[in-house]
């Protein structure tokens, strides 16, 4: 579980970028935890298997593809979201890099029409590009994921909009989550929930990670904020090791009409 955090890892921030909607406030740069928390370091054996699958993985992992729904069900039940195709490199520099080009919004899991948006980590930001519904918008919110004193593998870098459960060391994810196994819908997945043992790190009160056994990628990310608020990340689809990963550009200057609408 590397970054991504930002998967793919505030895993997800409230809200889409949508019609009727503004674009999501980043979180704050998460912080970076100090002195272990007291207490068991320790979890179920299914739980640290699982943990242990998303570190070895970035050992093999090189880059995949997929197509990816991003979902995001208020407390009153109201669900939008936003269909489109994700890309992760493991980058011999800037460690793991994604991003996840979104073209299409849903109302209740159907497609109401385009939408224009771009999340993409370089290995420390997270910028998301909202070009609205016709493509030509230039508004972006730009946010730290990799907080000065963190480095990829630590577990607060399980935040942000997008967190990819990719390579997180075992015993710092232990130390800063309570983390138990739940019940998989299929023989090959196994579930993982992760509980933030000090809440005023994390923007979020549970993570649930659904684990393919078979390409040993997290799948699903579910994502319970404070407000109840549930965000829900799904891969589709995904390619491995095809050499057809690419990331999309970042940069956003003011030359193209570029204006920043938040972010840390």
């Amino acid at each position: 579980m590397r970054v991504i955090a930002v998967i793919l890892a505030g895993l997800m921030v409230a809200g889409g970028v949508c019609v009727g909607q503004t674009m999501p406030a980043m979180p704050g740069a998460p912080v970076v935890p100090g002195v272990p928390v007291v207490g068991p370091v320790t979890a179920a054996p299914e739980a640290v298997e699982l943990l242990k699958i998303l570190h070895d993985r970035k050992e093999t992992l090189k880059q995949f593809v997929g197509k990816i729904d991003y979902n995001v069900e208020d407390p009153r039940g109201d669900v939008t979201g936003k269909t489109g195709k994700v890309a992760y490199i493991e980058d011999s520099l800037a460690g793991p890099i994604f991003s996840a080009d979104f073209d299409k919004r849903t109302t209740d899991g159907r497609v109401s029409g385009f939408y224009y948006v771009q999340f993409i980590f370089d290995g420390k930001d997270l910028t998301i590009k909202d070009m609205g519904m016709k493509g030509d918008g230039r508004t972006y919110i730009r946010s730290t994921m990799l907080p000065a004193g963190a480095k990829p593998g630590d577990a607060v870098t399980l935040s942000g909009a997008l967190p990819l459960p990719i390579g997180l060391n075992v015993d710092d994810v232990l130390r800063t989550f309570e983390v138990t196994a739940g019940a998989a819908k299929a023989a090959d997945q196994g579930v993982l929930k992760l509980v933030p043992r000090d809440g005023k790190k994390f923007e979020y009160k549970q993570l649930e990670v659904t684990v393919d056994r078979k390409t040993q990628l997290p799948v699903i990310l579910v994502q319970t904020a404070k407000d109840n608020t549930v965000t829900t990340i799904t891969l589709t689809e995904i390619q491995l090791n095809t050499g057809t990963a690419k990331m999309l550009d970042p940069s956003t200057p003011a030359a193209e009409g570029w204006v920043a609408k938040g972010g840390t």
